[in-house]
């Protein structure tokens, strides 16, 4: 299938917000004003490149002590274009390893291996999964309603308190530390990329005799990018870790509480609908699928990069083989088609 540029962007949160509610029990969404953040955890991920942002301006500043020395060492401008330092070769290793050990100390206080619980963004993807447990388990109790899946059901996930077994925690501390791992690695990509980066620049730039103040721009430039990368990580793992841990919730919740009935817990999956929204992540907005289903999905063709879609669980008559919350589907589909109209039909993006 041709991969198609999209054409528009959501008219307005209004218009994707009203109405999308089911008569049958509506299960968490996105509050108006936050459509294009399906999953919620914005505030998260901003949290997190505050963070960020507050160890890049501590790297900034040992820089420009580094910088300020070196400016002591700068002599007068040869031909008004080029300057020349007044170092040795030993000097410029040395004041590349100082950027060197800043990075290591200021994003890893030193460490080489993943220790969970001690890196500093792991906290960050605890309140994500937390909030994914917490929304799938309040998404179960909104859409099981004695009108929908009779009286027992209804009070019997009323009941969960979100309690969990040895097991299922385990597979909690799994997940997040596997989450933990990979964002440690990640950030070491970065910051190694960074190192590589901001050793360059300055080595290149006293053998080009450029001025101090032109390589401390060519640096803090660095900087901002190794921020551009760092959130597309945040973005990624914060939202991967909420999805993540709403999936394993309505596992558990099908196993101990929908077993032995006729209904279970599938996943409606929200898309974003904005400008940068992938049409194969579009295209599954309305939709339903299972846990398996949507976990394949996230595990090829790096569809988890960037994403900021989400999926909330609705009741699934295994018999009928109908959502019971096919009312709020339809008006998914019919936000799905305007978000598409645009396009050519056979493209079949529907």
């Amino acid at each position: 299938m041709k991969t198609v540029k999209l054409k528009m962007k959501l008219k307005s949160s209004k218009f994707v917000i009203n109405s999308i509610r089911s008569e049958e029990g509506t299960p968490v969404l996105p509050p108006v004003g936050m459509y294009d953040e399906p999953t919620m955890q914005g505030p998260i991920v901003r949290e997190f490149m505050k963070e960020y942002k507050s160890r890049s301006k501590r790297l900034a500043d040992v820089v420009d002590e580094i910088l300020a020395e070196l400016e002591t060492k700068q002599s007068v401008a040869f031909n008004a274009k080029k300057y020349v330092f007044l170092v040795d070769t030993d000097e410029v290793i040395s004041l590349v390893d100082r950027v060197k050990n800043a990075i290591s100390k200021i994003f890893f206080s030193g460490a080489t291996k993943y220790k969970q619980g001690k890196f500093w963004t792991d906290i960050f993807l605890k309140k994500a999964s937390k909030a994914g447990e917490r929304d799938a388990l309040q998404s179960a109790k909104s859409v099981t309603t004695a009108s929908g899946a009779g009286l027992a059901l209804a009070s019997g996930i009323r009941g969960e308190d979100g309690d969990v077994t040895l097991e299922h925690e385990k597979g909690r501390a799994l997940r997040t530390g596997l989450a933990g791992g990979r964002v440690f690695e990640s950030m070491k990509g970065i910051t190694d990329t960074l190192k590589v980066e901001l050793a360059n620049t300055l080595s290149r730039g006293i053998q080009e005799g450029k001025g101090v103040q032109e390589i401390a721009a060519e640096i803090q430039d660095r900087i901002n990018v190794s921020g551009s990368r760092a959130m597309r990580i945040a973005r990624t793992e914060v939202n991967q870790a909420y999805r993540a841990a709403g999936r394993a919730e309505t596992t558990r919740l099908n196993k101990e509480v929908y077993a032995n009935t006729d209904f279970e817990l599938r996943m409606l999956w929200f898309s974003a609908l904005a400008a940068t929204t992938r049409p194969t992540h579009a295209r599954r907005h309305g939709r339903i699928y299972t846990m398996e289903e949507v976990e394949a999905f996230y595990s090829k063709d790096a569809n988890a990069i960037n994403c900021l879609c989400n999926q909330t669980q609705v009741l699934y008559n295994k018999k009928t083989k109908q959502v019971v919350q096919k009312d709020l589907q339809q008006k998914m589909q019919k936000q799905k088609t305007e978000y598409f109209k645009d396009l050519p039909e056979e493209e079949g993006l529907i």
